[in-house]
């Protein structure tokens, strides 16, 4: 059982990564830089971009990430989701099959340890989630000047106001963050586990050609219009 559990989790590994790192490409080609703080600051406010020399812009919808890279998310958090050998991607520990896999040669505070790295590996995956895709600590509608200039108004001291706006979005990324959390607990309370084949195929034959897509689209796309932002 350990053994198996081992082999699988090993493909299992390989086969998402791959996706994983592939739909994050065509975001970092989007913001052009590898800066979380950078890419958090590009998606202020409300929806405005540059083609073709023109601008486009919107007051109604919020400048996030998942507008420009929508199939980019989708990949990454299915990705994700994977890696974090949670239903319906716990086949290296399927109890029906595996008892447990490799968590049977553990016990007590080493076992422990393996579940405190499953949730922090949830809370690691939730939290670039929000990164790239929702704005991060971003409020939406909102940039962080015009957040500090409103709660200035109801302060007299400018470093309360900007400690004040720090928890607000801190706040806000938590929030996101706790959605994302929701998303995968409720995920492994509704779906059933997949079969071995099945993972993989969905690996290899689905997310990993439409990740390389994603990224070839996103750079034609990119290039072709001159997107800015």
């Amino acid at each position: 059982f350990s053994l198996m559990g081992a082999l699988r989790a090993s493909a299992q590994t390989i086969s998402y990564e791959l996706a994983l790192g592939l739909s994050i490409v065509g975001v970092i080609m989007m913001y052009g830089t590898f800066n979380l703080s950078e890419m958090i600051a590009a998606q202020q406010g409300t929806l405005h971009f540059q083609a073709f020399g023109y601008t486009v812009a919107s007051s109604y919808i919020p400048n996030w990430g998942i507008l420009y890279q929508p199939l980019a998310a989708v990949l990454f958090f299915s990705a994700a989701f994977a890696e974090a050998n949670r239903l319906p991607f716990d086949l290296a520990e399927g109890e029906a099959e595996l008892v447990a896999g490799f968590h049977v040669e553990y016990g007590g505070f080493k076992m422990l340890l393996f579940f405190i790295g499953e949730y922090g590996h949830m809370m690691v995956a939730s939290g670039l989630m929000a990164t790239f895709f929702l704005g991060g600590y971003n409020i939406p509608w909102t940039t962080t000047e015009q957040v500090y200039q409103f709660i200035l108004g109801y302060v007299d001291s400018a470093n309360a106001a900007s400690a004040l706006t720090s928890l607000v979005h801190f706040a806000s990324f938590f929030a996101k963050l706790a959605v994302f959390l929701w998303i995968f607990i409720w995920v492994r309370w509704t779906l059933p586990r997949f079969r071995y084949d099945q993972l993989m195929d969905l690996g290899w034959k689905t997310m990993l050609p439409w990740a390389l897509a994603n990224t070839i689209i996103s750079a034609i796309v990119i290039f072709v219009v001159s997107l800015t932002w």
